[in-house]
């Protein structure tokens, strides 16, 4: 995500400067190998999750096409923090 990001915001960057109102994406121009894979998700976690978290209890004046994509990185979070133990063929939790 973060190579992806960058891309994004470096193809801002030269709309602006070049004054442009559009401008074509060739996402192929992205250099992945340049891009760190390291990232702390445990503090954006700590950081992001109370809102989101209040955002879903109590609702948000806003509507956005990435429900599905932060129920699955929650997911995937509370898993690998609560991984269950395996016994033989028995969860033990």
């Amino acid at each position: 995500m973060d190579a992806e990001w960058k891309y994004d915001i470096q193809k801002s960057e030269e709309m602006r400067d070049k004054g442009l109102k559009e401008i074509e994406l060739y996402f192929d121009e992205i250099k992945y190998e340049e891009h760190t894979l390291e990232y702390d998700f445990l503090a954006v976690f700590s950081e992001n999750m109370p809102k989101t978290r209040n955002n879903f209890a109590h609702g948000a004046s806003t509507l956005h096409n990435q429900v599905l994509t932060i129920f699955e990185n929650v997911s995937i979070i509370i898993n690998k923090i609560f991984k269950p133990d395996i016994v033989g063929d028995n969860i033990v939790i």
